[in-house]
């Protein structure tokens, strides 16, 4: 953190003025390390005697492997210049609690723009982005070409997994069919908004659909080709009954469509090999869309703990309109333990009030554009300088008040308090 050191004028009054902390201006050398000259290479001592006058052959060091980092915007530096600002949890002597990150920002500050760019710089690195589309903003046919992005479009084919199959446990191998009923049952109550006696009933068709596929509810280890029903069959059980006409009113859109795919056509591990964006936008209504994208959470995260622990940042989760999914069971697991599995997530959503502590307090890079509502603005005072009033706050207030389209404030530990950056925009990476 920088502070203006007291002039003469200031020590003659007799104590040094108290001056307003500002963001940075130039990074720190963790920020832009130099790489250091390599060292001559060592020989081995000679003397006079032919038979020992041998060189040892140089030593080869093997090449590492770049690390992924994005490359943002600039900043205003020293003398006019300005500096580069780089996404870069891994940067050496200054690395980052986790790969997390938030952006946040009213319409038309360049959240879209920002995300872009960050997933165009990471794919150079061969680091897949997953992508939850809620507006169409990424499954635009000539930018998912120009990305290589494959689209999941849910109005025209299967989801690749079985809401029905439930996670193995990470160290017994086991699977508890009637705990993953109840997680399920709780994303289609909060949704759907239905009551206990609905949600009761839900509850009872899905068990009879796995009793009627032969699997027991208690917990089991799973043999290698064990299926599990299709999410139609809980419609099936649900239509036995007279009494669940209400609720099968409520839940058609979700049967009607075919959203899901059997267990024979699920391959979630083909999602997450390459880049891929599912399609939510054309989905008729909100609750359908937001039950979607919570079953993929659910399906990503218990795809993820049956992988190996990388603790490299390998894939990037990128929710758009994540005020959606805040409240989703899945969301918070993702991003507490995610990082171990290689897994950067980025929510960004218009408010940072959108975002619960939880969500926001785990994400190490902050980017705040443009907010002009007293209460957001307050909101990103406590996070940057942990107060609302103050020359520190009432500096950072205006700076947010001020921002220009494209412009924001970065918050990270590599940046402190902060630095004002200029995003280079996605369709200038492309020109």
């Amino acid at each position: 953190m920088q502070r203006d050191l007291p002039g003469p004028q200031d020590k003659a009054d007799g104590k040094a003025k108290k001056h307003p902390v500002t963001e940075r201006t130039e990074p720190s050398s963790a920020e832009t390390p130099e790489t250091p000259e390599p060292a001559p290479a060592e020989r081995t001592p000679t003397s006079d005697h032919p038979s020992t006058n041998i060189e040892e052959p140089p030593q080869i060091v093997e090449a590492q492997p770049e690390r992924p980092r994005a490359l943002l915007g600039t900043s205003p530096g020293a003398y006019g210049k300005s500096k580069e600002v780089w996404y870069d949890p891994a940067l050496p002597g200054n690395e980052l609690p986790n790969p997390h990150i938030s952006i946040t920002g009213e319409t038309g500050s360049g959240k879209t723009q920002a995300t872009k760019s960050i997933i165009t710089e990471l794919q150079r690195y061969g680091v897949p982005a997953l992508i939850l589309d809620f507006k169409d903003d990424y499954s635009e046919a000539s930018y998912a070409e120009a990305e290589r992005l494959r689209v999941y479009d849910p109005g025209y084919e299967t989801l690749p997994f079985n809401p029905l199959a439930p996670s193995a446990d990470p160290r017994t191998g086991f699977v508890n069919p009637t705990y993953h009923i109840h997680q399920l049952v709780g994303i289609i109550k909060r949704i759907y908004r239905l009551g206990d006696q609905q949600a009761y009933r839900f509850r009872e068709a899905a068990k009879r659909a796995y009793e009627s596929a032969t699997i027991p509810m208690r917990p089991f280890g799973p043999p290698p080709e064990q299926a599990y029903p299709p999410f139609e069959d809980v419609r099936i059980q649900l239509e036995t009954d007279r009494g669940n006409e209400s609720l099968l009113g409520r839940l058609s859109p979700i049967f009607d469509l075919g959203l899901f795919a059997s267990e024979a056509e699920a391959d979630f591990a083909s999602v997450v090999a390459s880049s891929t964006v599912v399609r939510l936008g054309q989905l008729p209504g909100d609750q359908v869309k937001n039950s979607v994208a919570e079953f993929f959470l659910m399906a990503l995260y218990n795809y993820l703990i049956r992988q190996r622990q990388t603790h490299s940042l390998g894939r990037l989760l990128v929710l758009d309109e994540a005020w959606r999914l805040v409240e989703s069971p899945f969301l918070e697991p993702l991003i507490r333990e995610g990082r171990a599995f290689g897994l950067a997530v980025l929510v960004a959503t218009q408010f940072p009030g959108d975002l619960p502590g939880a969500v926001s307090g785990s994400t190490a890079t902050k980017l705040f554009f443009s907010q002009t509502q007293l209460d957001q603005i307050r909101e990103i005072q406590r996070t940057v300088v942990g107060k609302t009033s103050g020359p520190d706050a009432d500096h950072l207030a205006g700076v947010l008040k001020g921002l220009a389209p494209l412009a924001c404030v970065l918050h990270s530990k590599q940046h402190l308090p902060f630095v004002r950056v200029r995003i280079k925009p996605y369709f200038e990476r492309q020109a």
